[in-house]
């Protein structure tokens, strides 16, 4: 349902874009937005008192790129950056 709700609204918004620019744009974007519904509904995070967890509907899994579990301490931890920000007002 989520993700049904999702497309019609980006299609909603898109063809209600001024000057007709809506209508060529509804398509891509209500495409755009089953993707991320669909995605939504497989990934999630789960933050605990020590790290940082990526889980899909299955629980954890293994890490396809560097092995090991999708779980960073928060120490570990180098780089981040929260948008928008003073630096980089959207």
């Amino acid at each position: 349902a989520r993700l049904r709700d999702a497309a019609a609204f980006a299609a909603f918004a898109a063809a209600a874009a001024p000057f007709g620019l809506g209508l060529p744009a509804a398509p891509p974007l209500g495409a755009l937005s089953a993707f991320l519904g669909s995605r939504a509904e497989a990934v999630s995070f789960a933050f605990d008192s020590e790290a940082l967890e990526i889980l899909d509907a299955n629980g954890p899994r293994e890490n396809f790129a560097v092995g090991g579990r999708n779980r960073w301490r928060y120490s570990d931890i180098a780089e981040f950056a929260i948008y928008p920000s003073s630096e980089l007002p959207l």
